[in-house]
């Protein structure tokens, strides 16, 4: 018994919801003006040419041959069958592009004339399709404007069923007076009528419709690889796989070393489909998968291959993790080496000392100083009444002494006149040298290159150097000591 691994079930959830996303963008370019098919198909399209549309066979053609036109593969096959009273094959079933044009140029010439037998234009698409080799997937289209008859209602009933046998899916054009319970019964579905009220003119409207509903195409299925020995969902990414007649008729045909399995899909959406794998035993086995809306009476494209490898369980994610945990712990040891192991001890602060007398800032001399003779007064006096003659000295507004000039000067007074201090010189300093011109240096190829790398570098040493402040450094250190309880006085 195989169960999900961890592992896998989370890539499968990875894949999803990637293989989701595609979907919703890959359907929402399907309603697009220009829409196309890329898938290849065999189309037979079955045209009334009663005497009721003879006044509109231009509109017929134009229909057909833009229709004809949105179905762009190159491996399509078409062929153009017209009833009335009897059926006439225009063109046989083929995929040479100059034969379809002819048929086209042919089946413009067309005069219509007639009674509706739609029973004798299926009989002529159920005869071709017996005579093909191989079978693939068949489109029929079939448009008519009247109500049938009894009788031949029920022949056609039987004929769409039996193309259904070969594998066809059966689509109805209705134009103005026809009978829409009877195209549903000859169609797969409901769905799978196109009505056109408004007449002729309006067939062109409905050329996307048609295409949308017809064309079931596969994008892409998923895995293109699978582990050995791990059960897994194939996931079919396309458009257009509810468009049969019942979704139980969906079928995905899975071939394993020449062994047929054939699995109805888990899930079963318009724009995907999940199918149940079997699980591959050894590396280099396959499995072929083609899908089928009818119940693998033909299928909707070529088979697409998947293998089986080798896949890790995911160990080696556990130890990429170890390895950058590892890593983790080694920058912590490094960035905190400076204190482990060590207790750190911060000294007190000193105590601040008295902060210093304040220095008197010198008095500016508003003008320059004049030097005055410096006079001994120790030499004036010694006469007068008492031995003692007055002195009187008056200071000038510069604070010089010119009162004490006048004074009586004694007999052995001594007056000194200080020098005048000479100021330095200050040398000029000397000319500046005229520069020098330096022609620029010849760039090299990879000098561009260095400039980036130098700005990287300096740019990461920066934001280095702006989280190596946090750094512990050496001088955190502290000396270990032991630590003994003080008993505070």
């Amino acid at each position: 018994m195989h169960t999900y691994s961890t592992y896998s079930m989370i890539m499968d959830r990875i894949w999803n919801g990637i293989l989701f996303l595609a979907v919703v963008m890959n359907v929402s370019l399907c309603g697009g003006e220009d829409a196309s098919c890329n898938e290849a198909f065999d189309i037979y399209f079955v045209l009334d040419r009663s005497g009721s549309v003879s006044q509109h066979w231009s509109e017929i053609y134009g229909f057909v041959e833009q229709l004809t036109n949105r179905f762009v593969s190159p491996r399509m096959r078409v062929s153009y069958v017209v009833f009335s009273s009897r059926a006439a094959v225009i063109l046989p079933l083929t995929g040479d592009r100059s034969e379809i044009e002819e048929g086209l140029k042919q089946l413009s010439q067309i005069r219509p004339a007639g009674e509706t037998y739609m029973h004798e234009g299926m009989k002529a698409v159920s005869e071709q399709m017996r005579t093909q080799t191989s079978r693939s997937s068949s489109i029929i289209i079939v448009l008519t404007d009247g109500k049938l008859e009894v009788y031949p209602y029920e022949l056609s009933v039987q004929e769409a069923n039996k193309a259904r046998g070969y594998g066809a899916r059966v689509y109805c054009v209705g134009v103005m007076g026809f009978d829409h319970k009877q195209l549903a019964e000859i169609a797969d579905s409901t769905d799978q009528v196109f009505p056109v009220l408004s007449g002729f003119h309006a067939l062109k409207d409905i050329v996307n419709s048609i295409l949308k509903q017809s064309c079931t195409e596969i994008f892409r299925i998923e895995p293109s690889s699978v582990c050995v020995n791990e059960s897994f969902n194939i996931v079919l990414t396309g458009s257009g796989f509810i468009g049969s007649r019942r979704t139980e008729g969906v079928l995905c045909t899975l071939t394993v070393n020449e062994k047929t399995y054939n699995q109805e899909p888990t899930v079963v959406k318009d724009g995907y489909l999940l199918c149940p794998a079997p699980v591959l035993q050894e590396v280099g086995q396959s499995i072929d998968v083609l899908i089928s809306l009818n119940n693998g009476q033909s299928y909707i494209s070529s088979p697409v291959t998947i293998y089986a490898t080798t896949c890790s369980d995911g160990t080696w994610v556990l130890w990429l993790l170890l390895a950058l945990l590892l890593l983790l712990v080694l920058g912590l040891v490094w960035w905190f080496w400076p204190l482990c192991c060590t207790v750190v001890i911060r000294d007190p602060p000193p105590s601040r000392p008295p902060p210093p007398p304040p220095v008197p800032e010198p008095e500016e001399e508003p003008f320059p100083k004049h030097r005055w003779p410096t006079v001994d007064a120790s030499y004036y006096g010694g006469r007068g009444p008492g031995g003692i003659k007055r002195m009187e000295v008056r200071w000038g507004e510069k604070g010089s002494t010119e009162e004490g000039a006048r004074l009586e000067k004694a007999k052995n007074a001594v007056v000194t006149i200080p020098d005048e201090e000479e100021e330095p010189v200050i040398p000029r300093p000397p000319p500046r040298p005229p520069p020098i011109y330096n022609p620029p240096q010849q760039l090299k190829w990879y000098t561009p290159i260095k400039g980036r790398f130098d700005a990287l570098l300096a740019l990461l040493r920066r934001q280095y150097d702006r989280v190596a402040i946090m750094r512990p450094t050496s001088q955190d250190k502290g000396r270990c000591i032991n630590f003994t309880r003080v008993q505070s006085h």
